[in-house]
């Protein structure tokens, strides 16, 4: 829990996460030889009991590192298939991409100077802008600089189902909508009265409508 505001914050560019840990023991954002990470997704390649993915990634990143964080970047997407989207700042520059399937979400959205980065929106908001499959966005001196590797693009239902909030969009898709549209199909499908629709977790109350 945060109990006071960030302190002694020099530079306008900084990273926050509120992933659960999957495997490993470590929270984020992670933060070693220059690179601070952020990580959303499940990397099955690089799985340890001692560490989380997200640390093994860094240290990936670390290891293969090339001359230029975007070709460094590239290599990850080419070599590594699972699921993630990931955030990382390097050099004052903010780096975001996903995996080439796009499974996870990720978003960004611009406001006057202001340019916000995030795993998931509000559909009322202005993060309403979607990194492709593949995708790697480059924010430098408050400029965007799109670079787009392999796309084999494969949406992953359990967002629509369980993981995102109702009141956000995935692909430009309404979570809500497909949810109380789910439930009107499945209604048809199914013989016998519902009595009850019970929330796990309360994700799925929407059905219930």
């Amino acid at each position: 829990m945060i109990h006071a505001k960030p302190q002694n914050i020099s530079k306008n560019i900084a990273l926050g996460h509120t992933r659960y840990i999957t495997n490993g023991i470590l929270t984020q954002p992670l933060e070693k030889d220059g690179i601070t990470l952020v990580h959303n997704g499940h990397i099955k390649e690089l799985e340890s009991e001692n560490k989380s993915d997200s640390q093994l990634l860094l240290e990936y990143i670390i290891k293969n590192k090339k001359g230029d964080m975007i070709d460094t970047i590239k290599n990850v997407i080419q070599n590594i298939e699972s699921s993630y989207f990931v955030i990382l700042i390097y050099q004052d520059t903010i780096y975001a991409f996903k995996d080439r399937y796009g499974i996870r979400p990720g978003l960004y959205g611009i406001k006057g100077d202001d340019i916000i980065i995030s795993s998931e929106n509000n559909k009322n908001t202005y993060i309403d802008k979607d990194i492709e499959a593949g995708e790697i966005m480059m924010v430098k001196e408050g400029k965007i600089y799109k670079y787009q590797t392999k796309n084999c693009f494969q949406s992953y239902i359990f967002e629509f189902l369980y993981f995102s909030r109702p009141s956000s969009t995935v692909y430009g898709l309404s979570v809500r909508d497909f949810r109380i549209n789910l439930a009107g199909l499945s209604e048809k499908m199914i013989k016998n009265p519902i009595d009850v629709v019970c929330g796990i977790p309360s994700s799925s109350r929407v059905y219930g409508l």
